[in-house]
C-alpha cells in the first residue's frame, strides 16, 4: 500500500469517527412522545414498588366524559424547547396542565427548565434512555424514595 492510499483511507476514517460523535443529541429523541407506562422500584415503604403498569393510561387527552380513571402525559421536544401536556380523570373529576420551557441534554442525562415568573427558574434532571421508539425516564421520587420510571412511545 502506497502512502496516499493510507493517508486516504486514514481521513476518511477519521471524518467517520467525527460525524459518529456522541456529544450530539440524537436526532431520535426531538418529536413528541405519548406515555404508556409507570414503573416503581426501591421505595422507601416497599408495598409501593409496583411492576411495569398501563392501567388507565390513555393515547388521547382525557375528556370531560371519561371513565372512571384516566392519565395522559404528552411531551414535544423541539430545538431545545419543550412543552408538556397532562391530563386526567381521578372520581369524575377531569384535570389538565400544560408546562413549556427548554431542555439540555447531557449523555443520558435530561434537565428541563421551566420559567416562574419573571426571576424564578424550576429545573428538573431525568436519566434518558431510547431503545427503539420507546424513551424510557428515570427520576427519584424526594418524598417516596421511590426510582420512578415513566416508559413514554414516539408519535
Amino acid at each position: 500500500m502506497d502512502y496516499k492510499s493510507f493517508y486516504a483511507i486514514f481521513f476518511f476514517s477519521s471524518c467517520l469517527l467525527i460525524s459518529c460523535s456522541k456529544d450530539e443529541p440524537d436526532a431520535s429523541f426531538e418529536g413528541t412522545w405519548i406515555m404508556q407506562a409507570t414503573e416503581l422500584r426501591n421505595c422507601d415503604d416497599s408495598s409501593d414498588n409496583s411492576a411495569k403498569n398501563s392501567d388507565f393510561i390513555s393515547n388521547e387527552p382525557c375528556t370531560d366524559n371519561p371513565e372512571f380513571l384516566c392519565r395522559f402525559e404528552r411531551y414535544t421536544f423541539d430545538s431545545g424547547n419543550f412543552s408538556r401536556s397532562r391530563s386526567s380523570v381521578l372520581l369524575a373529576i377531569p384535570i389538565s396542565l400544560s408546562t413549556a420551557g427548554t431542555f439540555s441534554l447531557s449523555g443520558s442525562s435530561l434537565e428541563l427548565c421551566v420559567d416562574e415568573g419573571p426571576v424564578a427558574r424550576e429545573c428538573s434532571t431525568a436519566t434518558m434512555e431510547i431503545v427503539g421508539n420507546t424513551l424510557i425516564l428515570t427520576t427519584k421520587e424526594s418524598n417516596t424514595g421511590c426510582t420512578k420510571i415513566t416508559f413514554y412511545l414516539k408519535q
